[in-house]
């Protein structure tokens, strides 16, 4: 199987931490993105998608290096939610539809639903039903769509701090006490977290925390000082695979948006019994395990 290297960005998703807002990156409130009119930050060693000194390395799966498809592969698009339970079985999946796979990995409502939109062809993509919405509208996928699994939003914390996320007022406290709060706005975990900030009345506090320019010069990734913390809202599925943090586990109910991840198969996929001999093989037995690994549930 062959793996496409995007250089997009996921906040610490994939132990890579965005500076600024990309197309598929992570907003970061109360520090590191500078407001308006302020200068865009540097990338981290290794240039756009490397991990900055001090952090862990990026997954080697989502390095700045970008590969072509080969002639007779299967293009899989696959939210980034998703990538374990996808790389835990690819060999299977290949084997089950006798035909290699060429992996695309990136953020639903980000860069994949961007290229898709472009006029990128493909077979198989697993997605969100939002996503697929409207692609479908734009004429780009084939009726229907093949349920494979839900996430819940978990929150992980960076720093030697111990902090209450159990209740909607213990929750709020920790949010707004954060130096940080990263999250994607073109991840999976955005609905759970609009709803969590809009409901608990903070959304403006957060994203406008920060409202003066940045430092010149790359921003400094230590750890954070004796007291203060960074709080993370993941899709639980990167959470649990998050090094130098520790897993505070799911928001709590009257904040969670469980997110449904969905296979769709391209309009225009040149290869239609091998898209959906995939698909099938998707929703079996094979990837019970794997999302259960990583927190996903089937129902």
């Amino acid at each position: 199987m062959t793996v496409k290297h995007r250089s997009i960005k996921f906040g610490f998703s994939f132990f890579a931490v965005a500076f600024a807002m990309t197309a598929s990156g992570a907003v970061v409130a109360n520090a590191q993105v500078p407001p308006p009119g302020c200068p865009t930050m540097p990338m981290g060693p290794g240039g756009p998608g490397g991990a900055p000194a001090g952090m862990p390395p990026q997954n080697p799966l989502m390095d700045n290096k970008v590969a072509n498809a080969k002639p007779g592969e299967i293009r899989l698009m696959v939210t980034a939610a998703f990538m374990d339970p996808i790389e835990a079985v690819k060999a299977q999946a290949e084997k089950a539809i006798g035909r290699p796979i060429f992996v695309e990995y990136g953020s639903a409502r980000g860069g994949l639903k961007d290229e898709i939109l472009a006029g990128q062809d493909f077979e198989v993509a697993v997605l969100l039903p939002d996503v697929n919405a409207q692609l479908f509208q734009q004429g780009k996928l084939a009726p229907g769509e093949h349920e494979l699994a839900k996430v819940d939003v978990a929150i992980a914390l960076r720093g030697d701090v111990n902090v209450d996320v159990s209740t909607p007022e213990a929750l709020k406290k920790t949010l707004l006490g954060a130096s940080v709060v990263r999250y994607s706005p073109t991840g999976v975990a955005l609905p759970t977290v609009t709803k969590l900030l809009n409901d608990l009345g903070i959304a403006d506090s957060i994203k406008d925390a920060n409202k003066r320019c940045a430092p010149p010069g790359p921003p400094s990734f230590a750890p954070p000082a004796p007291g203060e913390y960074e709080i993370n809202l993941f899709p639980l599925s990167e959470v649990v695979r998050m090094k130098g943090m520790k897993n505070l586990g799911r928001v709590i109910a009257p904040f969670q948006v469980p997110e449904q991840i969905n296979a769709v198969i391209g309009a225009h996929a040149k290869d239609r019994a091998a898209a959906e001999a995939l698909v099938k093989f998707l929703q079996s037995a094979a990837l019970d395990t794997p999302i259960k690994n990583v927190g996903m549930y089937r129902d």
